[in-house]
């Protein structure tokens, strides 16, 4: 099964490089520099996680919780090109699931570019609900959807 040749694993700053290159080839806009997401590695707050093929990184999530809060944000979630389709992203969101629930933590919320139908699509497989349009929230005045996922306590 494709699933079990998917390896989770949290973020090391020698896999920066492989994760710029995901993040050039994801995002036309916005994108973290090297110096952001070391930022973000070493973030108490937060997980890093990358995700990996045949020890090739295939692709990244990143998720940052305010102390106190019932939410856990999806901050940042790609896939590198030639990985995409296989279920990386899938298996990133259970992790990120597993990770909520570990921390006690009632929902799962994130932020979509209106215009990118794919990640709209996985993330309402997934069980997310749209809550609301922000508007201009990219710096082309592009509209962003607000989603989130309640999960169930176990």
């Amino acid at each position: 099964m494709l699933e079990d040749i998917i390896h989770i694993r949290a973020a090391k700053v020698s896999d920066l490089s492989s994760v710029l290159s995901i993040e050039e080839q994801s995002f036309e806009t916005e994108k973290f520099s090297f110096r952001q997401f070391k930022y973000l590695l070493n973030k108490s707050n937060g997980f890093f996680l990358v995700a990996s093929i045949d020890n090739r990184i295939a692709g990244y999530l990143i998720l940052l919780k305010r102390k106190g809060s019932k939410f856990l944000r999806i901050y940042s979630l790609a896939t590198e090109t030639e990985f995409r389709g296989l279920g990386v992203a899938q298996k990133l969101l259970e992790n990120a699931e597993r990770i909520a629930r570990k921390e006690g933590i009632e929902f799962l919320s994130l932020e979509v570019s209106q215009n990118n139908t794919k990640a709209i699509s996985l993330y309402k497989k997934s069980g997310f609900e749209e809550k609301r349009v922000i508007l201009n929230y990219y710096n082309q005045g592009n509209h962003a959807l607000a989603l989130s996922k309640r999960l169930a306590c176990k």
